[in-house]
């Protein structure tokens, strides 16, 4: 675990550097609880820890801290991460997500870069391996894979749950191992760096990286022959017609979705027809009812 502290300690500032994890709030900050760290000039730092909230009065964020973080984070190299400035965050090594913003620059309406970045977000990678154990026999249920479709309200594990389903499916550790897509459109699922995962995604695990879920499904049914494809947050009429696209080519969806519960699903209408059509055939619900990652329930429709 000593790794991974340096990893976070290795994109802050300074004078937080030797700190963050020895007491500046008080109380002894594992990484393990660390969940993320957020620098705002002018304010104090914040961090949430085992699903809470922490500031400190000992130190004032600076401009010259969000400079010293940026630099760090890009290799002293920032304008070859500008397209992902544009976007609003950095994926760096052990898979940390970075979000960044400032002043938004604007051409014709269209946001084209940021400058005077001045907030940042460390949210902080907790790979679980294994964490899918207590689904993976529901998704292979007879051996059988079926379209399948995690509900969960924010920052409740979908995301966490999705990337260990895909690692089982892709090693073989229930049915026989198949052949995984990722679309990975905000790098949150396989976290790759210089295109290679920081997460462990399997063997036979493919990924197309920092790419429109639309676009991205299309291209790697062209492009990979998978049997499964996953894709993460499904949202609007583009993603539902790319995933009826996939379908149609005889390959498996396994997705996420924001939602409460499998009522609130039924009332978005281009998912909801899915839904109705029966074209997803297994559900998981997750709550954070005791934790993030809970597992509501399971139903197949």
């Amino acid at each position: 675990m000593t790794d991974r502290i340096k990893e976070i300690e290795n994109l802050l500032p300074d004078r937080l550097k030797n700190s963050l994890f020895s007491g500046m709030f008080g109380f002894r900050v594992t990484y393990d609880g660390l969940e993320e760290i957020r620098l705002r000039c002018a304010q104090p730092p914040e961090i949430r820890f085992k699903g809470k909230d922490y500031r400190t009065d000992k130190v004032i964020i600076a401009p010259q801290d969000i400079r010293q973080c940026l630099e760090y984070m890009s290799h002293y190299s920032l304008y070859a991460f500008q397209e992902e400035i544009r976007q609003g965050y950095l994926t760096v090594r052990g898979g940390h997500r970075i979000g960044v913003l400032g002043h938004a620059v604007l051409e014709n309406g269209i946001v084209t870069g940021q400058t005077s970045l001045s907030f940042l977000n460390i949210r902080v990678a907790h790979e679980k391996i294994g964490c899918a154990d207590t689904v993976m026999d529901f998704v292979c249920k007879d051996g059988v894979l079926k379209h399948t479709l995690i509900i969960s309200p924010p920052c409740c594990g979908k995301t966490t749950l999705l990337r260990d389903i895909v690692r089982q499916l892709s090693q073989g550790s229930v049915i026989p191992a198949k052949k995984v897509c990722v679309v990975d459109e905000r790098s949150e699922i396989a976290a790759c760096v210089d295109g290679i995962p920081q997460n462990h995604l399997g063997e036979r695990t493919d990924v197309i990286d920092c790419c429109p879920k639309a676009e991205g499904m299309l291209m790697v049914i062209r492009a990979m022959s998978p049997d499964i494809v996953a894709v993460d947050e499904i949202g609007g009429k583009k993603d539902i017609e790319a995933i009826e696209s996939v379908i149609h080519c005889g390959c498996i969806v396994i997705g996420t979705v924001h939602g409460a519960d499998v009522k609130e699903l039924y009332q978005k209408p281009e998912l909801g027809a899915l839904l109705k059509r029966g074209v997803f055939g297994r559900l998981i619900v997750l709550s954070g009812k005791n934790g993030a990652g809970t597992v509501q329930e399971c139903l197949e429709l």
